[in-house]
Order: C-alpha cells, then structure tokens, then sequence
C-alpha cells in the first residue's frame, strides 16, 4: 500500500490532468455548435442605430459574428 504522503502529492497533478482534459473537451465541444444567425442579426440591426448599421456595411458579411472586427 502506498503511504498518505505520497498520495497527497500524485493529487494535484491528477486534478491538473482531469481539468486539462475537460477544458479541451469543452472547448471542442463549444467549437462544434458555435455558428452565426445572420437573419436574426438582420432582424436586430435597425434597433441599433445608425452607426452601426454603416460599420456592418463595412466588414465583410462572413465575419459579422466577430465583434473583434468593430472593436479594433
């Protein structure tokens, strides 16, 4: 049998390992089922104003999702 202390440090390394392989999981999992409801951004854009309407116009209509192309 392996003594306490020894099982007390192979711990952290397993719960590091388990929480590696969920976070890949997850985010495998997210990647799958993330996709862009263009109708339904169109449905929403005359709520929004003016201004936004001419930035939509001037990003290409396949990153419309990416709200990094507004911000920067």
């Amino acid at each position: 049998m392996e003594t306490p202390g020894c099982c007390r440090r192979q711990l952290p390394v397993l719960l590091l390992w388990v929480n590696g392989l969920m976070t890949l999981g997850f985010a495998g999992a997210r990647q799958q089922t993330n996709r862009c409801n263009e109708s339904l951004m169109l449905e929403k854009l005359p709520a929004c104003g003016k201004s936004f309407e001419e930035m939509m116009k001037k990003v290409d209509s396949k990153k419309w999702c990416n709200l990094t192309e507004f911000i920067m």
